[in-house]
């Protein structure tokens, strides 16, 4: 990762991105980008009575131009997260649609990450209709570290969601460069869900002690599921990354379920999780990484499929 890119539309929401955003590009000693998607200029532009622009822009002291009527909220925010102009580099996309913000955060930095932030209080709302933090999660290519929490202190664990059936071993990788970059250990969290009526297939049918056969089969199933991700641990551990797996039983529940309370009384730093492409793609309410954000308050970095 090359690049911050901390998306702020001013309001005391984005003061948790960009505050949060430019500690995560300290700790992991990147430039942080503050960037602002301002649609009012290019609609003026696009007129034929075009106004004096040289009223239109004011200069920041560090170094940046910015719309003169976003001046006032600009200071107001640094004022609320304690930073001067000179400690930001702000940058303004002018455009209508959000296809030229995906193109600037492309030219920007392709392996980078899009900073956003999002409440739990208003989440469910900010997410399905329409707000710019739903955008950046379903149309944009870089990862997306979504912050919930403000980040005060040094990251010391870095949680990942996964499965193997499901999810591209990419989803790992991007957690053990980042858990590096922060000296974190990594913590990957499992559901191994089982179906009653698999259970039934393989051993109810038989005329043997059932129960005893319904626990034997459970165990050895899990013992296949303990041995990758053995493999997995191995890999990390070969990164000087300290690994811990926590892999989880249930039957006829799902994932999500056993995911949220895990998560709840296990809290981690940052959770790395990687949707299913119909997340991405189409209604998102079965989906087990909208559970995880809609109810998991830690802060989340949500890898993309390629």
């Amino acid at each position: 990762m090359k690049k911050l890119a901390i998306a702020t539309d001013f309001s005391q929401q984005s003061d948790l991105a960009v505050k949060g955003g430019l500690s995560l590009a300290k700790m992991l000693s990147v430039p942080g980008v503050v960037f602002h998607w301002d649609q009012v200029i290019s609609r003026i532009k696009n007129l034929d009575l075009i106004p004096d622009l040289g009223k239109m822009y004011k200069d920041t002291d560090g170094g940046n131009k910015i719309p003169a009527h976003l001046y006032e909220d600009f200071k107001e925010q640094l004022q609320r997260i304690g930073k001067s102009e000179k400690d930001i580099s702000l940058e303004m996309v002018e455009a209508i649609n959000f296809e030229d913000v995906k193109d600037y955060l492309d030219n920007l930095d392709k392996e980078g990450a899009l900073v956003v932030a999002a409440s739990d209080k208003d989440f469910l709302g900010r997410l399905l209709f329409g707000s710019f933090v739903e955008k950046a999660i379903f149309n944009t290519s870089q990862k997306v570290i979504l912050l919930k929490n403000e980040v005060k202190a040094p990251i010391k664990k870095v949680g990942v969601c996964f499965d193997p059936i499901q999810d591209n071993e990419r989803v790992l990788d991007e957690a053990i460069k980042m858990a590096k970059a922060l000296n974190a250990n990594i913590d990957i969290i499992h559901v191994e869900s089982f179906d009653s009526r698999e259970i039934y297939k393989n051993v109810f049918l038989t005329e043997s002690d059932v129960e005893k056969n319904k626990n034997k089969y459970i165990v050895e199933k899990k013992e296949l599921v303990k041995k990758k991700f053995a493999e997995y641990k191995t890999k990390i551990d070969a990164k000087g990354i300290k690994c811990e797996i926590d892999l989880i039983v249930t039957v006829d529940r799902e994932p999500a379920v056993d995911l949220v309370k895990h998560l709840n009384k296990n809290p981690v730093d940052l959770l790395f999780i990687e949707p299913h492409p119909g997340f991405m793609k189409s209604f998102r309410f079965n989906s087990t990484s909208y559970d995880l954000i809609k109810h998991v308050p830690v802060n989340f970095v949500i890898i993309k499929e390629l």
